[in-house]
């Protein structure tokens, strides 16, 4: 994470115990917001600290947290800072949590997949990914729990989590990442395009970089996604492939790979709106 003055001061609030009122002062004085960029250094040091303490104060302060709805916080407030780091602590602390603890935080990132404020959903897919970190079996766990009923905000959120390159290190794990990833094409693919549907524009714009970012981990299971992604009947699906394929990620070391699957690709689209000329 690296040092700053506002980590340090938060890491000296914990050491003095600070009154968990003055703690959320902090926060917000130093959130970054209103401005384009949270402060993440300063909320993944709190989650950091969180994790680490046994705080009682703190810890039925960052309980409530959660409940701090878009009208008390909306997206680009000081105070949405709060469920933001609750959501980073509840999955820096799942690992080490009871099997009742794991449920609560697990609702509780749940929760935030499917808020209104897209900073909170970033968070409750960064709180997965603190998880995985820690403990890649319980982040695996909670895909697999989650997947077959999720909803689209939901799978966004899991496939976010799992686009996460320091997760994608491990082979067996970046493959499950990858058959993940499918699965949510697919059941993309399924569905009858939705016009104005928000939430499928909001799973469709994390698929378009998390695919390649999982391709670039794994070339091989990587590209043979792609190639039956750019062959897909669902129009979705093919433009889905063509915004992973123009990521720098891919395109710069497998020039020639992306090169045969965009031109693959330009013929099925010139099929599928009925040019069959070469």
């Amino acid at each position: 994470m690296g040092s700053s003055a506002e980590a340090e001061e938060l890491k000296e609030a914990f050491r003095s115990r600070r009154s968990a009122a003055g703690i959320e002062e902090l926060l917000m004085r130093e959130s970054g917001l209103p401005g384009p960029r949270i402060n993440l250094r300063v909320a993944g040091e709190f989650a950091r600290l969180t994790a680490l303490s046994a705080w009682r104060e703190l810890d039925e302060a960052v309980a409530k947290w959660p409940r701090i709805g878009p009208d008390e916080a909306g997206t680009n407030e000081p105070r949405v800072i709060l469920p933001f780091c609750a959501m980073l602590a509840a999955g820096t602390g799942l690992a080490a949590a009871s099997p009742e603890g794991r449920r609560s935080r697990r609702e509780l990132l749940r929760r935030g997949m499917n808020d209104e404020r897209w900073r909170i959903r970033e968070a409750a897919a960064m709180g997965l990914q603190l998880a995985g970190e820690a403990d890649f079996a319980l982040l695996r766990e909670t895909v697999e729990l989650w997947l077959e009923e999720a909803n689209e905000l939901e799978q966004r959120g899991l496939i976010a989590a799992l686009a996460h390159p320091p997760l994608l290190r491990v082979k067996e794990q970046a493959h499950f990442a990858l058959r993940t990833a499918e699965s949510v094409l697919t059941r993309l693919a399924g569905r009858e395009a939705q016009r104005r549907s928000e939430p499928e524009r909001v799973l469709i714009q994390a698929l378009d970089y998390a695919v390649s970012v999982l391709a670039a981990a794994e070339p091989e299971e990587g590209f043979a996604l792609l190639e039956r992604m750019t062959e897909a009947e669902d129009a979705r699906i093919r433009r889905i492939a063509a915004a992973n394929l123009g990521k720098a990620r891919l395109a710069k070391p497998h020039a020639g790979r992306v090169k045969r699957l965009l031109e693959g690709l330009d013929r099925v689209d010139r099929a599928a709106n009925g040019d069959g000329s070469d």
